[in-house]
């Protein structure tokens, strides 16, 4: 395979869209959902006895606000928490990223280093819509952006997940 690359650079937005992409495929957040759904309904069900449709219907809205809520309260938090780290993170603000793909790793390449990834030590990969997460850990990784690949290149990636 002759190398293939791309570049990336990283925004507020990016990075948070790569913590939106991590939140949502956490299992610690849905298990709070979870929790919070069953005490919820705990607090219902010894009304149940006196069932009236209309304290029923009632008690479905005041759970489905109080969950959508909780996830609109979450999301703002950790924009926040992105917005704090990137713009106290000079370093990474507008960082110009190439990627080159070899057969066997990846080569990184930034303004200030340069650095090899065997495709085997990748964590996982998460792909959306828009973009492809190489993850290193389950909390860091790498952004690539689907528009600026080829599409030798995302059949490439995608190989890389089986």
């Amino acid at each position: 395979m002759q190398p293939q690359s791309t570049e990336t650079i990283i925004t507020l937005d990016e990075l948070y869209k790569l913590n939106m992409c991590l939140y949502n495929k956490n299992y610690k957040n849905k298990w709070i959902y979870f929790i919070l759904l069953v005490l919820i309904l705990y607090s219902i069900i010894p009304n149940l006895n006196s069932f009236d449709i209309h304290t029923f219907i009632s008690s479905l809205i005041a759970i489905t606000f109080i969950l959508v809520l909780f996830r609109f309260i979450n999301k703002r938090i950790m924009k926040k928490q992105v917005k704090n780290y990137f713009e106290s993170n000079k370093q990474i603000q507008n960082q110009h990223i190439h990627y080159i793909f070899h057969e066997e790793y990846l080569h990184i390449q930034t303004n200030n280093s340069s650095a090899k990834l065997d495709y085997q030590k990748l964590y996982k990969i998460y792909e959306t819509k828009e973009n492809i997460y190489l993850m290193e850990s389950n909390m860091s990784g790498h952004i690539l952006i689907k528009k600026n690949c080829s599409p030798d290149l995302i059949s490439f990636i995608k190989q890389l997940k089986h």
